[in-house]
């Protein structure tokens, strides 16, 4: 037990709250089987950056087909094709509404021919983009288990939704919750999206708590999976996560967005002095893709296919900080725009119903609240 517990401790530690998911097979399970070309979502074509490493162009294909009888049996509750039957993602809640409508794609999406894209942004992906698929066996076994003992589709359709709200306080911490957590589950018979927050999470309370306990044992299995994308990992190790979620996989490969959605409006007046901006790389002319002023509803643009690796890996190689993400044109002038990859399927995270508050003038980084309360900070300061 005492080896158990050390497992699972470190799971723990490595999961975040992120809503990251990944997807695995078990030993002892058949190998996938391949998808027919015609159904393989083709990754970008675009050379890649000087430092970067190359596009990836190969789906990983299996070699074996798993038993048509059992798959018969098995299949008959998933959707066919390639459908979309589970997606996770994070959405948190920051100070500005173009980055917040970036962040509306899943951490990880499954199809239910077996291919499965997801977000990790630790590894050599040139996009912190991976893709993967399993056996049509073990996705029917995933959706059950999200739909028949999490019952993620029944809560969804019982339980009240939390009201949606983004907002920052003056001191530059989110008012309420600080990310909701998005989980789509889709069978042949029904779908649901159940909208948690954080805290609903990582501390289920009520009727549904031990499945959502259930949930978050998931997410963090998960995670772990997700984040040891390039990492080698224990026999023993592999093992315990198979035994939370039933299955681990290893054969994991780059994965480049092919579309991508941008929102923007203009940045704020007033910003402090060294604040991070990024040069706008594309030809695109921000000032007329993004003719919305701050703190009104962004304007969205579909970004042209042959500038979406750049954009996303540029966004990538250097992450928006706290008053991002912002963007500076040839002129001087800074915009505010967020950037949503486009994953294989559909995205059905998306939240539509939800209210965002301005943050008020007087906002400051935490950081920046917390330098100015030392007794440095305020010597420096007296007059």
């Amino acid at each position: 037990m005492s080896h158990r517990r050390r497992i699972s401790a470190a799971l723990a530690a490595l999961a975040v709250a992120a809503i990251g998911l990944t997807l695995a097979a078990c030993g002892g399970e058949e190998t996938p089987t391949a998808i027919p070309a015609a159904l393989r979502p083709k990754p970008a074509t675009a050379a890649p950056l000087p430092s970067d490493t190359p596009v990836p162009t190969d789906t990983p294909v299996p070699t074996d087909t798993p038993n048509p009888a059992t798959l018969e049996a098995r299949q008959a509750q998933l959707p066919a094709g390639d459908a979309v039957v589970v997606q996770f993602a994070r959405i948190e809640n920051v100070p500005w509404e173009p980055a917040i409508l970036g962040q509306m794609t899943p951490n990880f999406s499954l199809q239910a021919n077996g291919y499965a894209v997801y977000r990790f942004d630790g590894g050599s992906s040139a996009d912190g983009w991976y893709q993967t698929i399993i056996t049509p066996t073990l996705v029917q076994d995933f959706v059950q288990k999200l739909a028949d003992d999490v019952r993620v589709i029944d809560m969804a359709k019982q339980a009240e939704a939390p009201e949606i709200r983004f907002e920052t306080n003056a001191d530059g911490s989110p008012a309420g919750t600080r990310a909701y957590g998005v989980i789509y589950v889709k069978t042949a018979a029904a779908e649901g999206r159940l909208i948690l927050t954080q805290e609903e999470i990582e501390n289920p309370k009520g009727p549904n708590a031990a499945r959502l306990k259930t949930l978050h044992e998931m997410i963090q299995a998960l995670e772990f999976w997700r984040r040891t994308t390039e990492q080698a990992v224990a026999p023993e190790v592999k093992q315990f996560v198979a035994a939370q979620l039933g299955w681990w996989v290893d054969p994991r490969v780059p994965y480049t967005p092919a579309e991508a959605l941008a929102f923007g409006t203009r940045a704020r007046s007033w910003l402090p002095a060294d604040v991070p901006v990024l040069a706008w790389p594309l030809a695109m002319d921000p000032a007329e893709a993004f003719d919305a002023d701050f703190g009104g509803t962004p304007a969205e643009v579909t970004v042209p296919a042959e500038d979406v690796p750049g954009l996303v890996r540029t966004v990538r190689a250097q992450p928006p900080g706290y008053w991002g993400p912002l963007w500076r044109t040839a002129d001087g002038q800074r915009y505010l725009v967020g950037v949503r990859p486009a994953i294989p399927g559909a995205n059905h995270v998306v939240l539509d119903d939800y209210t965002y508050v301005v943050p008020k003038r007087s906002i400051a980084a935490p950081e920046d609240r917390e330098a100015a309360a030392t007794p440095a900070a305020a010597a420096t300061a007296a007059p």
